[in-house]
């Protein structure tokens, strides 16, 4: 993690040589993976694989900014979201609890 000021705040962030491990090649095959028009539309937006509209509503999000930094849950920016992405189960599993969350009841 990078310590980074943001609007005049010392923030932790993942930036996107941390998070970002998977291939192009393997995101490719993960778009291919499994059928979208049956298993849902929604990619993981680390490594595109597709998380299931079954498990969607339950999923983790994580807070992004234009330069593709995650940042921790709880800070608020105004300049640089581009705001919570659904993450599928496996990315979950490398990103810390502290930039992730659950938006239960937003669908």
């Amino acid at each position: 993690m990078e310590t980074r000021i943001i609007q005049g705040m010392e923030v932790q962030v993942i930036a996107r040589g941390e998070w970002d491990i998977v291939t192009q090649e393997q995101r490719e095959m993960n778009k291919r993976k499994h059928n979208r028009a049956t298993h849902g539309i929604n990619p993981c937006h680390l490594c595109e694989q597709t998380i299931s509209d079954k498990s969607l509503p339950t999923a983790w999000y994580v807070h992004m900014n234009t330069d593709a930094e995650l940042l921790p849950i709880g800070v608020s920016i105004t300049e640089g979201s581009q705001g919570y992405f659904p993450i599928g189960a496996s990315c979950a599993k490398r990103i810390p609890k502290s930039h992730k969350t659950k938006l239960e009841g937003m669908f």
